[in-house]
């Protein structure tokens, strides 16, 4: 392939075994510039994925591009334009901050200046001036995530690959990582792909996803496109009397769930159009009055559950 592509990360028939197990399943996922969600249960083959994009190990079967550069031959050429925050880094206990950054800073050749200058740059915005001097073995765990994501944005990189970005830290640290991420994109034009169990974080933040389970992707695309994929619907119903609700929904096939929460009817169905057409008409013929009756947009959440059970079935 060569190095023209609307991709900036595109895998083919991706294949991964370790002895016995298969990490990789033919995993086909093609993702374009802007800030994309990398999702999926334990062990579904994330950390592997990035692990190969990076060449850090080889694909058994299939091929994966950065840029449209082959991962295993040109890993220079795709080096030089990604940074990379991985969910497990190792920094020497003693070393401080600014050092840190300046021996990152020279592994991506930048002029002393210019390196200084980023190092302060990001220190301020990721509120760790203070901290400049400190040994990174008294760091909190926030600190240290923020000090790896500067690393990672350093070289004013195209592509930044995150692994578990904000796992594990405050809830500042989580804030200040999200800014930064929407901050960079709208401003620099950079691309973020991140791997992430916080989900809630993700929809806040990404404009596509891909949906990885068992080595294989299931879903990929924006959050719109990921909920035509789903066929149940949910809603929140109050009326006049409940029981006689719960008693009629519960009769009725197109129902997969029920149930009822301080006379809030809420329930889960798979054909919406019959039952909105049933609902008023029993309603009406019941003479109950409508108090609420509320259509809940599928979340990233619910739509990554229903894709997993649907292929667990």
């Amino acid at each position: 392939m060569i190095a023209m592509t609307e991709y900036i990360i595109e895998t083919e028939n991706l294949v991964k075994h370790y002895r016995d197990v298969v990490a990789l399943n033919s995993l086909n996922m093609r993702v374009k510039k802007g800030i994309h969600g990398f999702i999926g249960p334990n062990g579904a083959g994330k950390t592997t994925t990035i692990k190969i994009l990076l060449n850090h190990i080889f694909p058994t079967a299939g091929n994966a591009y950065v840029f449209g550069y082959d991962v295993v031959k040109d890993t220079q050429k795709i080096r030089q334009r990604v940074g990379v925050l991985l969910e497990r880094f190792s920094i020497p206990g003693d070393m401080t901050a600014i050092s840190y950054l300046e021996f990152v800073a020279r592994l991506y050749e930048l002029p002393t200046q210019e390196a200084k200058h980023r190092i302060r740059g990001l220190l301020d915005l990721l509120e760790l001036s203070n901290a400049a001097s400190r040994e990174f073995g008294t760091f909190s765990a926030g600190m240290k995530r923020k000090l790896g994501f500067a690393a990672a944005l350093i070289s004013n990189p195209e592509l930044v690959i995150l692994d578990e970005p904000t796992a594990n830290i405050d809830p500042a640290s989580r804030m200040k990582i999200r800014e930064v991420i929407r901050d960079y994109y709208k401003e620099f034009g950079t691309s973020f792909f991140i791997s992430s169990h916080i989900l809630t974080e993700l929809e806040r933040i990404c404009n596509t996803y891909s949906i990885i389970h068992q080595g294989t992707i299931i879903g990929e695309g924006t959050l719109e496109e990921l909920k035509g994929k789903t066929s149940k619907s949910t809603y929140q119903i109050r009326v006049s009397d409940t029981r006689k609700l719960i008693d009629f929904l519960s009769t009725k096939e197109y129902v997969d769930e029920l149930y009822e929460d301080e006379q809030i009817v809420t329930v889960i169905i798979n054909d919406a159009e019959t039952f909105q057409n049933d609902l008023f008409c029993f309603l009406s013929s019941e003479k109950l009055q409508l108090r609420l009756f509320h259509s809940i947009d599928d979340n990233l959440e619910n739509i990554f559950k229903y894709l997993i059970e649907e292929k667990r079935a």
